[in-house]
């Protein structure tokens, strides 16, 4: 079973927990956060989702005849723990394999309900069911309208990304207005919410993203937004949707490159990742611009996050040759001295780096030799780059080969 838990957990802050997209989470984990409710950190949500496990695995004992007609008897409770605790039990169903789709108009109705964490069960059995009854989700449209004109937050940020989750194109029609709502929210995490939204929905239908303005909208984030999570997140979909658009280009002029590079001390380590990507895009018209953006971008080649230093690099690259000779010199020993020093990291980083390194060798080759002549590598890492100087495709295979082994 696969579901987009860019609901969005891939690369951000959700209501109330924090999604770890660095890890190798399964379906199964993912439902558990959304089961134990609101937890206030990682270690709390991990902690949450233990206790799940371990105390009320009862949610997954349902090998009983007859289990489904008295869940749709309870889903009808005017009580309201006993509708949580059975939609608990459904969706642990759902989990394991089970087809538990019968009940989805019983679901429904117990999305008219004022608790969150009740409303996320639902939210969630109907990502995974609605497409296969796309004719049934169409009757939740009303509540998800409601929803995202709701005074708290994050049922309106709820509203509008599980709309986006569900790839139906029926319910992307009902989307527009709500997401156009969402856009310009005063909450900055409605706003981010959105702006990541206009991405899924142009996955589903990109004429109907180009007609409604979303892309104008997001435009317009990028030149006015304050926030540095909506900024970058905004640049992230803008990136995203060029890439995969014939028609759309993300243009960085001199006034977004500005406002992005200021931004960037301000964002989340993701959120910088995003915008040193986007910056790749910038084409400086002289060379005192140029220097000026290598100046404040190197700063980040010694960030604890490998994906930030590896960005960094790459953007530093594309400006490399714009920029003047003494600088150059500089910047290859900087560059030379962070992928030396992420060689240091576990496998998997070490692999990306040394792909890095291939790449840049014959301009940073002596750089990168004096570099390694100071630090202390393991004799299987001394031999993939002194195999370095010889063929790319030969070596590619060695690196592949031994970090797979």
């Amino acid at each position: 079973m696969s579901i987009d838990i860019n609901v969005n957990p891939i690369m951000s802050t959700d209501a109330g927990y924090e999604y770890n997209s660095s890890a190798r989470h399964t379906f199964g984990d993912f439902l558990c956060l959304s089961i134990v409710g609101v937890s206030k950190s990682k270690n709390s949500a991990a902690l949450d989702a233990h206790k799940f496990i371990m105390g009320d695995s009862r949610y997954f004992d349902s090998r009983r005849k007859g289990e489904i007609v008295e869940w749709r008897t309870e889903l009808k409770s005017t009580e309201l723990s006993v509708q949580k605790q059975t939609l608990k039990r459904v969706i642990a169903a759902m989990t394991v394999g089970k087809d538990v789709s019968t009940l989805f108009p019983d679901v429904i109705q117990c999305m008219q309900t004022p608790s969150l964490e009740l409303k996320k069960l639902v939210y969630l059995y109907l990502i995974n069911y609605a497409k296969s009854k796309p004719e049934l989700a169409i009757l939740a449209v009303n509540t998800f309208i409601k929803d995202a004109q709701d005074p708290n937050p994050l049922v309106r940020a709820l509203a509008v990304r599980t709309m986006g989750c569900i790839r139906v194109e029926r319910i992307t029609e009902y989307l527009c207005d709500p997401l156009q709502l969402a856009l310009t929210d005063d909450d900055p995490y409605v706003r981010k919410t959105a702006v990541i939204c206009v991405a899924k929905l142009f996955d589903i239908d990109q004429e109907l993203v180009e007609n409604r303005g979303f892309i104008d909208s997001l435009l317009d984030v990028v030149h006015n937004e304050t926030n540095p999570t909506v900024l970058s997140n905004a640049a992230a979909s803008l990136l995203e949707i060029s890439q995969k658009s014939a028609t759309i280009t993300f243009q960085v002029t001199d006034q977004v490159m500005k406002r992005l590079i200021t931004t960037l001390p301000d964002c989340t380590e993701w959120g910088q990742v995003y915008i040193l990507e986007a910056l790749q895009l910038y084409v400086a018209p002289s060379q005192l611009e140029a220097e000026a953006l290598v100046e404040r971008v190197s700063a980040h080649l010694q960030h604890s996050n490998g994906a930030v230093v590896l960005t960094a690099i790459r953007l530093l690259m594309k400006q490399f040759e714009f920029v003047s000779a003494g600088l150059q010199s500089t910047l290859k020993a900087q560059i030379a001295s962070s992928l030396v020093t992420l060689l240091g990291s576990e496998s998997e980083v070490q692999f990306v780096a040394l792909r890095e390194i291939l790449r840049i060798l014959p301009m940073c080759q002596e750089a990168l030799e004096r570099h390694l002549q100071v630090m202390k590598l393991s004799q299987t890492t001394r031999w993939l780059l002194h195999h370095c100087r010889f063929s790319f495709a030969n070596t590619m295979t060695r690196i592949s080969s031994n970090m797979l082994s």
